[in-house]
């Protein structure tokens, strides 16, 4: 008996994770994100397209290590664009970095205040 209250648990685990994915990001048709880091400098730009017109907030931020990666924090914020509409896109850069330090690029679009998408280029 116990192992079949366990087996229906996991079973219902694995749909309400599944529903749950799924209505975070359905309105997110794609998002796709690029760019380089070098030693002293960076670039990267971004674009999401929505399923429908939506209000969204598409930025691209820098962040910064200096403890090896372990953790990152805000260097400087690249580029940003809001609106009401199918798609945004955002493109910016940086130089003068530190050689001393990691950097990694975040782009992350929030759509109606809510759902949040993000990927980071290292």
């Amino acid at each position: 008996m116990k192992k079949l209250i366990n087996v229906g648990t996991a079973i219902f685990l694995s749909i309400a994770m599944t529903s749950v994915a799924y209505a975070r990001y359905s309105q997110i048709g794609s998002f796709i994100a690029d760019g380089n880091i070098y030693s002293t400098s960076a670039n990267a730009s971004a674009l999401v397209t929505f399923k429908e017109k939506v209000d969204a907030t598409l930025t691209l931020y820098l962040e910064e290590s200096s403890n090896g990666g372990v953790s990152y924090y805000l260097y400087e914020t690249l580029d940003t664009k809001s609106g009401f509409g199918e798609g945004l896109s955002v493109q910016g850069n940086a130089s003068g970095l530190d050689k001393d330090c990691e950097y990694r690029i975040k782009a992350e679009v929030v759509v109606d205040g809510g759902e949040t998408e993000y990927k980071y280029l290292y």
